[in-house]
């Protein structure tokens, strides 16, 4: 089965065929009209100068990308897209960070993501199939913890508590005490948010105007697809993934691993050379 067109909306089955909910049982070829050979480059760029290359109009018309509006959208596609593009300087005190999204098995990833500072690095996933047998989500962390990543030791890693609770005290237990548990639907310390998730998905949101992430569109994906809603008590409130899901988009594993490294604050660290570099990093496979 061939399914084409131009992605002109940011939800129904199309979307959710090729970014979406769906988008993992299919193959994807995107064409970006500036490279092909049977379009006309002036016209192009004439549009790029009146349009902008990341306004909805171009996107869709020439790069083949959804359009970014949405209403209900916690996070602009805008920022992201921004963000992707932006230089940033790390100070050399500023602490590596690990944040850890446990996924309960399926077709969801257990994601561990890397932060320091202003700049977010590319992640470590594991399947969910792989992650049904915790043993190798505790001995891929212990690692990340003994060994530190991207020539850094590991600060502080903050684990979700959903599914990784039994990790953590595994990992506690094994002696390493910069491991720590959060409770996304815990207490927020900030009064304006409804639970610890909207506490740190905010945190992302306003490092965001002047932080750096990959330049990935499935991750640019996943930090825009969250929605929001001010409750009865006039608290934010981020889309739950169950939500989402009902909504034919994927679980944002990534972009929440990302929000784990926003828990809580750690403090600038002595500059120091990792006992050996064991884990490499690798981009969305």
């Amino acid at each position: 089965m061939f399914v084409w067109g131009q992605p002109e909306r940011n939800t129904g089955e199309f979307h959710n065929i090729c970014f979406g909910s769906l988008a993992e049982r299919w193959n994807h070829r995107r064409v970006d009209s500036r490279t092909s050979l049977f379009t006309n480059k002036k016209l192009i760029a004439e549009w790029e100068r009146d349009y902008g290359e990341d306004s909805d109009w171009f996107r869709v018309r020439v790069l083949g990308l959804p359009p970014t509006a949405d209403e209900l959208q916690f996070i602009d596609f805008a920022s992201i897209q921004t963000a992707r593009k932006r230089p940033v300087e790390v100070l050399r005190d500023e602490p590596l960070i690990a944040g850890f999204d446990v996924s309960g098995g399926g077709a969801a990833w257990n994601v561990i993501r890397f932060r320091r500072g202003l700049d977010a690095y590319p992640p470590l996933r594991i399947t969910g199939e792989q992650g049904r047998d915790r043993a190798v989500l505790i001995a891929k962390a212990a690692e990340v913890l003994r060994y530190g990543a991207n020539g850094q030791p590991v600060a502080a890693m903050f684990v979700d508590s959903a599914f990784g609770a039994a990790i953590v005290e595994r990992l506690l237990t094994m002696g390493f005490r910069n491991v720590h548990e959060v409770n996304f639907g815990g207490h927020s310390p900030d009064v304006h948010c409804a639970n610890y998730r909207a506490f740190m998905w905010r945190q992302v949101k306003d490092w965001l105007a002047k932080g750096a992430v990959p330049d990935d569109e499935r991750f640019a994906q996943q930090l825009g697809s969250p929605g929001y809603h001010i409750n009865r008590s006039n608290k934010l409130v981020i889309e739950a993934k169950q939500e989402m899901q009902k909504r034919g988009l994927a679980s944002p594993d990534d972009a929440d691993a990302l929000a784990l490294t926003f828990a809580r604050a750690v403090a600038p660290v002595a500059p120091q050379r990792p006992r050996r570099p064991i884990v490499h990093l690798s981009p969305w496979s």
